[in-house]
């Protein structure tokens, strides 16, 4: 569920996505055009509300309208720990407001213009009117101090504030990323054993995973999981064994002549093995895990880890991906999906 629109200062941390909320507009205005401030601080308020429910937090950071609020308020952007922040371009604002945001920041920054007209009348057009619908006026401006900056030109979603069915879907996307990066800069992903030494393309530095997408790499050894095997009782079998064949079809075999029918052997085994597999990944806090280890021939550590299939399923069936052949690339785009 959304969490309800925080102040800043009262903003918690969680497990949901953070998304930020900011204004912009021009201090400059507010004497010339009474009442012009409180009507784009009703357009802000329409646009928060077309914010689907995306399972984050949403912290509003007001309108900033010029540069020493935009000073005043990157500090309280950056402590906030976002994932993603939209700008509401609510209308024409300098570029002042935004350098320093933009510079400051290492998330997305969304530019947001949405006119609340879907077309001014010009026989009572008035300068009023037009500032009140001046969204896209800055965008040029804002883009081009972000390449200044050394940044990249921000995305952009363009369109009417009402009845928009196009920009109501680029918000849930733009949601919908929050809630993937979060996750993907909180994860704690288990890495067991090794790629088979001929796969070259599975090899991948973890180092370079954390700097990408911020997730940590925890390197994980197979005595863990054995100690977890160790420890499965008869009954956690029992019920594993229930479920699994709850979950899967276990057919007769038709064409491959080395396939044979589930066996009561087979499954006790796989039923152990998936219940230890649960227990590693639960006590060792892990969000995913790539794996491939070999072991002695005919060891209890090799018949483990070559009965992991069945469980990886189940796991992955519960939203945590799980890989084999230890490829962590893979792990990272099944976080993703």
């Amino acid at each position: 569920m959304i969490g309800k629109v925080n102040d800043c200062s009262e903003s918690k941390k969680g497990s949901l996505a953070r998304i930020g909320i900011f204004g912009v507009g021009y201090d400059t205005y507010w004497h010339q055009f009474p009442g012009l401030y409180e009507e784009l601080t009703l357009k802000q308020k329409k646009f928060i509300s077309k914010i689907p429910d995306a399972g984050a937090d949403l912290i509003d950071f007001g309108m900033i309208d010029s540069p020493q609020k935009a000073y005043e308020v990157v500090e309280k952007i950056v402590s906030a720990n976002l994932d993603l922040v939209f700008c509401d371009m609510l209308t024409y604002a300098t570029s002042g407001t935004f350098g320093i945001i933009v510079k400051t920041l290492h998330i997305p920054i969304v530019l947001v213009a949405l006119q609340p007209l879907m077309a001014m009348d010009y026989s009572k057009a008035s300068t009023y009117m037009q500032l009140l619908n001046d969204d896209l006026c800055a965008l040029p401006e804002f883009a081009g101090v972000a390449v200044r900056m050394g940044k990249k030109v921000p995305e952009t979603i363009i369109g009417s504030l009402n009845d928009d069915v196009e920009v109501d879907q680029q918000i849930d996307e733009f949601c919908r990323i929050a809630k993937v990066l979060h996750d993907l800069k909180n994860a704690q992903l288990g890495h067991l054993g090794h790629p088979i030494n001929a796969m070259l393309d599975m090899h991948t530095d973890a180092t370079m995973l954390t700097s990408f997408f911020g997730s940590h790499i925890v390197q994980c050894e197979a005595n863990q999981l054995m100690k977890c095997y160790d420890q499965v009782s008869e009954e956690e079998i029992a019920l594993s064994e229930k479920q699994i064949l709850d979950f899967f079809d276990t057919p007769d075999p038709v064409s491959d002549p080395i396939s044979i029918k589930l066996t009561q052997e087979d499954l006790k085994i796989a039923a152990k093995v998936s219940v230890a597999l649960s227990h590693f990944v639960r006590t060792n806090h892990l969000d995913g895990l790539a794996y491939y280890y070999d072991g002695p021939e005919n060891s209890e550590i090799r018949k483990v880890m070559s009965n992991l299939i069945v469980g990886n399923s189940l796991l992955a069936s519960q939203h945590i991906p799980m890989c084999g052949e230890s490829d962590l690339k893979t792990l990272i785009s099944l976080l993703i999906f």
